[in-house]
């Protein structure tokens, strides 16, 4: 998709050749592709086009902007407590095992999840920032930063209202025109930077923004993609991302918070943290990432208990017992790092796949190619200038017309060879064998 988007950035485009039925109802093999919002695809579009067609310029805007919210995550635990909390949030930050996957590509919907995550970290943290100043500057950079949130993953992004306005009522604003005009200010910067592109889409791809809408809803109340789980599902994931004492912290900071019912900036961090868990609790799809952009109030939580608890650990009877808490605090989260990277681990056959395509098929750039029933159509089209597809072709018409054009059409022998006799077609058998014929082909051409 990004790779595509050099070439318009204002047409959505994964597969450019077009045959099949579905492509309009199925993401995975569509020609104009809504299914997320555009700004991590832009993000990364513009890398490739900077330094070329290779994993380092897909991965760096991720990987730079979450370099930037580990600074910001510091930032906003030393405005909110004292250094010591910014400091410790922004380890956890740093050494969280699943952004880190996120960020290296490692699990699925990585960019999304890492922009999304990031742009909600810098709205609160302006948020913070307009309470204490009052400054329009930071109302319009907390807006603007929503706004970029909707382009990143939609209307979870929403969550920056509440726990602006928890910080507003924390500094003694009451309901008044001057905090109303800020509400409208925050709600136009953000609409500002999102609603063009969703009124572009309706206006130019109105049949796939309607689709791509409807499945949006469809994940509160169905199970897609066998992505289900109880309502207990993200409760039980959190230790697997945060470690198993994450429970501790949670709850700890929840009891602290209905004690002082009048601590708004408290209930920033509740709000940020209970209100996501508790909608995607009750949605039909369910994804451990779905419910990452609460990770900031997590880690806020966690250090604050930790600095609390090394405070006052001496005070305990027991006091062995909170030195251990302290420890398991880091070195449960620190353990899932070391799982979830597995630095030692050899390569999966995906990426030896991946290897052999980025490394034999050479041949196929600036070629007009088409290559049907292959494994893994999406890497072959990012390292070559191929068109590539999971299925075989339509019928013989689509092979006869590409054979017209001048296209070296490859077809998996898996087929009906009868069903698809045309001069120019070439049959491979497996990957490897596909490899090599497209390496004779070269030769021969």
């Amino acid at each position: 998709m990004a790779k595509n988007l050099i070439q318009d950035p204002l047409k959505p485009v994964l597969y450019e050749m077009t045959f099949y039925e579905t492509e309009g109802t199925d993401w995975t093999n569509s020609h104009v592709w809504l299914h997320k919002q555009p700004l991590p695809l832009w993000s990364i579009s513009s890398s490739i086009w900077l330094f070329g067609t290779h994993e380092l310029a897909i991965r760096l805007p991720s990987l730079l902007l979450s370099t930037l919210c580990i600074w910001i995550m510091f930032l906003m635990g030393r405005e909110l407590y004292c250094s010591r909390v910014g400091y410790l949030a922004a380890f956890l930050f740093a050494t969280n095992g699943l952004i880190i996957e996120l960020v290296g590509g490692r699990t699925p919907t990585d960019h999304v999840d890492i922009f999304f995550l990031c742009f909600i970290l810098l709205g609160a943290f302006f948020a913070l920032k307009h309470a204490k100043t009052n400054d329009s500057v930071w109302i319009v950079l907390c807006g603007a930063s929503m706004g970029f949130a909707v382009l990143s993953k939609w209307l979870p992004a929403l969550i920056i209202i509440p726990v602006w306005l928890s910080y507003q009522i924390h500094l003694k604003r009451r309901l008044s025109l001057s905090l109303l005009s800020d509400l409208l200010v925050l709600i136009a910067s953000c609409a500002i930077i999102c609603v063009p592109w969703q009124i572009f889409i309706y206006s130019n791809f109105p049949v796939e923004a309607q689709i791509e809408s409807d499945y949006n809803w469809k994940h509160i109340w169905i199970v897609l993609d066998n992505q289900g789980g109880s309502v207990f599902y993200h409760l039980d994931k959190i230790r697997m991302v945060y470690g198993e004492l994450v429970y501790l912290p949670m709850f700890w900071f929840l009891y602290r918070t209905l004690k002082k019912m009048r601590d708004m900036k408290r209930w920033s961090i509740v709000l940020w943290f209970w209100i996501p868990i508790i909608f995607f609790s009750m949605v039909a799809t369910k994804m451990r990432a779905y419910t990452l952009f609460t990770a900031p109030a997590i880690f806020l939580m966690i250090s604050l208990l930790f600095v609390t608890l090394s405070k006052y650990k001496n005070q305990f009877r027991f006091s062995f017992i909170a030195k251990l808490v302290l420890i398991l605090l880091l070195i449960l989260p620190l353990r899932f790092v070391i799982e979830r990277i597995k630095p030692l681990g050899v390569s999966k056959p995906r990426v030896e796949q991946t290897a052999q395509i980025k490394s034999r098929t050479q041949a196929l750039k600036g070629k007009k190619t088409v290559i049907f029933g292959v494994e893994i159509p999406i890497e072959i089209m990012f390292y070559t200038d191929a068109h590539a597809f999971q299925r075989n072709p339509k019928n013989k018409d689509n092979v006869m017309g590409l054979t017209k054009q001048g296209y070296t059409v490859y077809i998996n022998s898996h087929v009906d060879r009868d069903s698809y006799k045309v001069d120019g077609v070439v049959y491979y058998h497996e990957l490897d064998d596909l490899v090599e014929k497209i390496l004779f082909e070269s030769r021969k051409g």
